[in-house]
């Protein structure tokens, strides 16, 4: 959906979607302003938008619009464009405006499933730690921190090694920690029935371990 207006918002060029979206014929658009052409919560979106369009700080955002009583409504991206002329000065503004229905339906499917998936992992009575292809820690659910002992947020995005390790329950001799041999190999770790957790704070907990890629 393309657009043009001038400094006093009227609509000097537009295309076809254009008018398919305000609803009106290109008679009542061109020369109208588009507050005269615009629903008055559609306006009242999009104008503070447009003034500072107007001050010549390109705009990118997203709105929701519902084009016809009844409908769904359509998930948008616009970008408005400042127009200078030859002294530097805004005489206008281009508008575009991209449907991102689609993209937006799969966002939101993705973020339910990791709702999902959170409230899975936060119930389950095993403990489960993730890191990135770095090493470092992005989650624990409650049964992890607690064998741990300490909050996600507090060691979040620190390398796993400095959270937690592992040593062998007879010979006492540090094990590599499983996450990063997992992420080394590219393949499934698990540690033998003699391996203990070894907190920061000297704790130790012996534990069956599986780790697996993502």
């Amino acid at each position: 959906v393309i657009s043009y207006v001038d400094r006093e918002l009227r609509v000097r060029f537009h295309n076809k979607m254009f008018g398919l979206w305000i609803g009106k014929a290109d008679s009542e658009i061109t020369g109208s302003t588009l507050q005269e052409i615009m629903k008055p919560d559609d306006f009242a979106a999009v104008k503070p938008h447009l003034e500072a369009a107007l001050l010549g700080i390109r705009q990118e955002y997203e709105r929701s619009v519902v084009l016809r009583e009844g409908a769904l409504a359509t998930h948008t991206i616009v970008n408005l464009i400042p127009h200078f002329n030859e002294e530097k000065q805004v005489i206008g503004v281009f508008s575009m405006t991209t449907d991102i229905s689609a993209r937006k339906k799969v966002e939101d499917e993705l973020a339910a499933e990791k709702e999902r998936a959170q409230v899975t992992l936060a119930s389950i009575g095993e403990g489960v730690v993730t890191s990135d292809a770095n090493g470092k820690l992005v989650y624990m659910n409650p049964v992890a921190e607690e064998l741990i002992g300490t909050r996600l947020e507090n060691v979040r995005g620190k390398p796993v090694n400095e959270v937690f390790s592992f040593i062998s329950e007879g010979e006492r001799e540090p094990l590599e920690n499983p996450l990063l041999r997992c992420i080394r190999e590219k393949q499934v770790i698990g540690l033998d029935d003699q391996s203990v957790l070894l907190r920061p704070d000297g704790t130790e907990y012996p534990i069956d371990d599986s780790t697996a890629p993502i």
